[in-house]
């Protein structure tokens, strides 16, 4: 089934061209570079962004994608920053 989950991505200024129903990677950058960077989720589909301008939740998305996908991105936040890419 499919599980709704939101992701805070490290860069807001990245999720302004993001608009519901987008697919979007989502990669996963190691804060101290020890690791390459990972693709966490491909093609999710943007469900809802919740944030408004100047609000501090401008950088939280929130995508559909199946659930063990979610049990990784729900907890890849503590271990990774988190960006988006847009899928055309």
């Amino acid at each position: 089934g499919t599980a709704l989950v939101s992701v805070r991505v490290a860069d807001a200024a990245t999720v302004g061209p993001v608009r519901v129903g987008d697919s979007v990677d989502v990669v996963g950058t190691d804060p101290r570079g020890a690791a390459a960077p990972r693709v966490l989720a491909r093609r999710a589909q943007v469900a809802a962004l919740p944030g408004e301008e100047g609000d501090d939740d401008q950088a939280v998305l929130v995508l559909a994608v199946d659930a063990e996908i979610a049990r990784t991105l729900s907890g890849a936040a503590v271990t990774w920053h988190l960006a988006v890419t847009v899928v055309l």
